[in-house]
């Protein structure tokens, strides 16, 4: 069975600059330009559409930041500069292990 590669992305939950606002609103769309064929973005897991197993990637900011509800098994997390490096690399790169 074909799996489409699709990602949800958490987006921050906190205020901050604006700059660091308008950042995170655009990782999704990279993310499609890279060939996503589906992004969800969304600012609490409880939010997403789907079970989050069926997600191929869930991209979290940062490791360190990471949500205490992201910690089940089977889900393949990636944080953004991990998205960055296969940006610059042009293919999609091993994920960093946890």
């Amino acid at each position: 069975m074909h799996r489409y590669f699709s990602c949800w992305y958490s987006l921050p939950r906190q205020g901050g600059l604006d700059v660091a606002k308008e950042a995170s609103r655009i990782v999704p769309w990279i993310i499609i330009c890279m060939g996503a064929s589906r992004v969800e973005a969304v600012a609490e897991v409880k939010f997403a559409s789907k079970d989050l197993s069926e997600y191929d990637y869930i991209v979290i900011k940062d490791f360190s930041e990471r949500p205490k509800d992201l910690l089940e098994d089977g889900l393949t997390l990636v944080h953004v500069p991990w998205v960055k490096d296969c940006l610059i690399a042009g293919r999609l790169l091993p994920p960093d292990d946890l």
